[in-house]
């Protein structure tokens, strides 16, 4: 249990989260199992694009899966299940679709019981409309088997409240904010990519270094950690492209080139695309 509260706590830009655990945490300790099974409220998770929540959804599954906060039961602690907006004319599949993924975790068990994240970006600004509020209804009809981690990337207060006030007419919920981590948290984490790789940077390569950082990070292709993953590779790729001696310290001149030359820079820059679904984002140490 102290393990994965410690996980909680190392992660950068969940602050609002970071406190509620350590109050649970708190609570929890030498109290009987599942004592939070009827009590504990779903979440809405709020978050610049490329920031924490499926990191920050996972986290809390395990944690209160080890803390037996709450009942577990299926073939996962938790999933992700993407609701897109549908015009009103249009049939409304996803209350069946929903029941069927359910169905599809609950194994040879009765019900799948855990945390759920439900993606709502695509229903900001209709929240009003008959479809999103028969979709909440039909969750709120559920018994307290399921977490539900409400997600959604946008930072416009009023939208933000108009979100909050339609699920929480059906349901209990708190929101969070996550905060995106600045320039230097995310140059900290690339070196430390780079440097699990076995490499190490040359002094001086603090500038450049930001420079890349904040080309990618406001750019909506950018994905968290999957993004800066792929990023310290290229790096390492385009040192051994560009070193013929093969040393592993990467100097500010190697990055100054990366800057301008890598591809996958420029496939940052200029490659505009929807949201990819199976993203994983969300930053720790």
């Amino acid at each position: 249990m102290q393990k994965y509260h410690d996980e909680i706590m190392a992660l950068k830009g969940a602050e609002e989260i970071k406190e509620k655990i350590k109050h649970l945490h708190e609570f929890l300790k030498d109290k009987e199992p599942y004592v939070l099974l009827n009590s504990l409220a779903d979440f809405l998770l709020v978050a610049k694009v490329g920031g924490s929540i499926t990191t920050i959804v996972d986290a809390i599954a395990e944690y209160l899966c080890v803390a037996k906060a709450i009942e577990f039961c299926g073939k996962e602690k938790w999933f992700v299940f993407d609701l897109p907006y549908t015009h009103p004319d249009d049939r409304f599949e996803e209350i069946e679709k929903f029941d069927q993924k359910m169905n599809a975790l609950k194994g040879f068990n009765r019900h799948f019981k855990g945390v759920v994240y439900i993606r709502i970006d695509r229903w900001i600004g209709h929240t009003e409309e008959e479809y999103f509020r028969k979709f909440i209804a039909h969750l709120a009809t559920m018994d307290n088997r399921i977490l539900y981690c409400f997600g959604m990337h946008y930072d416009n207060k009023k939208d933000i409240n108009a979100v909050y006030k339609k699920i929480s007419k059906y349901i209990r919920i708190e929101t969070f904010r996550l905060r995106f981590p600045d320039t230097d948290e995310l140059c900290e984490i690339v070196t430390e990519y780079i440097r699990s790789k076995g490499f190490v940077f040359a002094k001086d390569k603090h500038q450049i270094l930001h420079k890349i950082i904040e080309t990618i990070a406001g750019h909506k292709n950018f994905h968290g950690y999957r993004t800066l993953e792929k990023l310290s590779e290229d790096i390492v790729y385009h040192h051994f492209m560009q070193n013929k001696k093969q040393t592993k310290n990467i100097t500010p001149e190697i990055l100054t080139s990366y800057l301008k030359d890598s591809t996958f820079m420029a496939n940052m820059k200029n490659n505009a695309h929807a949201e990819d679904e199976t993203t994983k984002i969300g930053f720790s140490k």
